[in-house]
């Protein structure tokens, strides 16, 4: 197998991978809070405390902050891809 990239690859950047990270991260930490507070709300903890007031912090800002990354990413990936496409259209012409 070789390292080159063929005409049809879209190159990853570490822009990329950190914008696949940190959506993955916090979707998953929001859905672990999510979770959390279900199982704190069943055995009546107090809510007031700072460590419940980061796990609702977490879990009311995470998810949507998670799903603007992953658009970003695909957005991105596409304009890419789009950009690489008009490039290979344009050398197979000449």
């Amino acid at each position: 197998m070789s390292n080159e990239i063929s005409g049809t690859e879209v190159p990853v950047t570490r822009l990329d991978r950190i914008l696949a990270v940190s959506s993955l991260t916090l979707i998953v930490a929001a859905v672990i809070c999510f979770v959390v507070m279900i199982i704190g709300s069943m055995i009546t903890v107090d809510f007031g405390t700072p460590f419940w007031t980061i796990i609702t912090g977490v879990m009311y800002y995470g998810l949507p902050l998670g799903v603007l990354l992953f658009f970003t990413l695909l957005i991105s990936n596409t304009v890419r891809r789009a950009k690489l496409a008009k490039a290979a259209r344009g050398n197979q012409q000449r």
